[in-house]
């Protein structure tokens, strides 16, 4: 069956941010060559993989709002702006300007992070896998005894994808709020 893509208009039917063509693309230019070798099929539903693991894990997070309530996708969004800070030589001070991203846009940034995850779900197998296990901090030999660290993360993560997406995701906590006039 063939990937439909979101065009930015908020389609009901999207199953992924990215073609395979982009991902192709993208995964050619960082040299992924794991990639390639992979059939349209594999690629596709890939693709889809990451587009679910991403709603699932950043629905709550992304900066803005859906566009529109009919839309499967998390993006388009509205409401989402960027804080680009950058060394711009005036009087001797970092300039600092936000913009906001246009409504029809799947930002550069969305694409990457699943082209980065399609890549994971087609070489290593699910994204989320079924069983779960934490970090041990001691086992014990005898009496057979392990403890594991209830903060170790029971998930796994992915810190390139968070990496790629932080412009776009809220903070997961702290309380710090910018206001836009």
């Amino acid at each position: 069956m063939a990937l439909t893509v979101e065009d930015g208009t908020g389609l009901a039917t999207a199953e992924s941010y990215a073609t395979v063509t982009e991902a192709d693309t993208y995964h050619s230019n960082l040299g992924n060559a794991s990639w390639a070798p992979l059939s349209t099929a594999v690629k596709e539903q890939a693709l889809r993989q990451a587009a679910n693991w991403m709603m699932q894990k950043f629905r709550a997070r992304w900066k803005g709002w859906r566009n529109y309530t009919v839309q499967r996708l998390d993006w388009p969004r509205i409401g989402v702006y960027l804080d680009d800070t950058a060394a711009f030589p005036q009087h001797g001070r970092l300039s600092s300007f936000a913009y906001m991203i246009p409504v029809t846009t799947v930002p550069s940034q969305v694409k990457e992070a699943q082209c980065e995850l399609a890549l994971i779900a087609a070489t290593n197998g699910p994204l989320t896998p079924q069983s779960l296990s934490q970090n041990r901090l001691q086992v014990k030999t005898g009496p057979v005894y392990v403890e594991f660290d209830p903060r170790s993360p029971q998930t796994p993560r992915y810190p390139v994808v968070v990496q790629i997406l932080a412009p776009l995701l809220q903070s997961a906590g702290g309380g710090v709020m910018k206001v836009y006039r």
